[in-house]
């Protein structure tokens, strides 16, 4: 998967300069996953000609953000930035509807869950969040992943995982099972092309590119916009 460091850049140049929003505020899990695409985001904002206004913050499965959406509404935001799980974003984006916080919502990849907007209702309508984008899937894996899981969804976390047991079996397969010869040659792959992307890892063992698309809750429904 796509280094936090990339998703933070993608979502600060995206409200910035193609919303045309300069002054967003942040709400964000804390969690190691919700800081370090917030610490991303907050730094990319201002190079790319924008302003935080605000920046609140929420422990995990809390159910009431009032208070945080309260400091953010009276700072004024153009938009907000909202990282966090399912059990938080439900309850979060009825709160924002109800007290009437009404600027676009952009959220992180964590937000691509069907019972968003199922649960959520009117309130996650026009709410856009990031994805990792996956490549074309071959057929013959969406009819065995159909085949297991009974759903023609596949989350985009499912051909990485293909992807790195590929990975995994292909390198034993030459260097034998000892970790350290596996982690060595993990450092190598490069231009792998997988199921879910082409991958190349860098000396942190991150991938060196990310490909990012959009999705919009509407209707009860996800949406793909790019």
């Amino acid at each position: 998967m796509p280094s936090d460091n990339f998703q933070g850049d993608v979502a600060a140049k995206y409200m910035v300069e193609e919303l045309g929003k300069k002054n967003i505020a942040v709400l964000h899990i804390q969690s190691d996953y919700g800081l370090g695409i917030k610490d991303v985001f907050e730094k990319k904002v201002p190079d790319y000609g924008g302003k935080i206004v605000a920046s609140e913050t929420f422990q995990p499965n809390t159910k009431d953000l009032r208070a945080q959406i309260t400091k953010i509404k009276s700072a004024n935001p153009d938009a907000v930035y909202f990282v966090g799980m399912s059990a938080e974003v439900i309850p979060g984006l009825k709160q924002i509807k109800d007290l009437g916080l009404d600027v676009p919502i952009v959220g992180s990849d964590s937000m691509d869950d069907s019972k968003i907007p199922t649960e959520a209702g009117k309130a996650s309508d026009g709410v856009r969040f990031f994805y990792p984008a996956n490549a074309t899937l071959p057929d013959t894996f969406k009819t065995k992943m159909k085949e297991k899981v009974g759903t023609d969804e596949i989350i985009y976390f499912s051909p990485r995982a293909y992807d790195i047991i590929q990975t995994f079996g292909r390198i034993i397969d030459q260097v034998g099972s000892e970790g350290a010869k596996i982690k060595d040659e993990l450092y190598k792959v490069k231009d792998y092309k997988g199921i879910g992307d082409t991958y190349t890892l860098d000396s942190n063992g991150d991938v060196t590119t990310a490909n990012y698309g959009i999705k919009e809750f509407k209707d009860g429904k996800v949406n793909v916009i790019k």
